[in-house]
């Protein structure tokens, strides 16, 4: 097999292909992703969420956070912040409910016979309700269980034993059986 002067030889390719790899390496750690993922986790408050926005594998983000004191610190925050996002969502979706077209089973748009608007209910979540209050006021609507026991007396441990019947062989149960019997 004969080469032509334009194409490199198996040594060359490889070494170009590792070339490319530590560029590209280096280009990874060059970004600076910590601003984005910081951004994202406090405007969502999920870790994988941020990790697609800062284009790193979670992996990374966890390594930074073990390694990094400032920004364990700034994740701590952010992580903080997404928390109030999502209770201001449940708030409002608790307090003023959401917003929902109605439709037939057909899917075509209700209409208000009197405005001619499309029908719309308002919903809303108690159930995110009671999590609020039970977040908020913990002392007045926790989940109430006692667990307190007190005995005046010992506790006595009675043995239970049960008779069993046993049934009595009959004359002819009790009969030799085989041959010659």
């Amino acid at each position: 097999m004969t080469r032509t002067p334009t194409q490199p030889t198996p040594k060359k390719t490889r070494a170009r292909g590792q070339a490319q790899r530590k560029t590209s390496a280096a280009a990874t750690r060059a970004h600076d992703w910590k601003p984005d993922f910081l951004n994202a986790l406090a405007k969502r408050g999920n870790i994988s969420d941020a990790c697609k926005a800062a284009k790193i594998h979670r992996s990374t983000a966890y390594e930074h956070q073990q390694t990094d004191e400032q920004f364990a610190a700034a994740w701590l925050v952010a992580l903080d912040e997404g928390a109030d996002v999502l209770e201001a969502e449940a708030h409002r979706r608790a307090v003023n409910g959401l917003v929902r077209k109605k439709f037939t089973k057909d899917g075509d748009p209700i209409n208000d016979p009197a405005t001619g608007e499309q029908y719309v209910e308002r919903e809303y979540s108690d159930t995110l309700l009671i999590f609020l209050l039970k977040g908020a006021r913990p002392e007045k609507y926790r989940d109430r269980v006692d667990h307190d026991h007190h005995f005046d007396k010992p506790i006595q441990f009675i043995e239970v034993v049960e008779e069993t019947a046993v049934a009595q062989p009959t004359d002819d149960a009790r009969a030799p059986i085989g041959p010659g019997a």
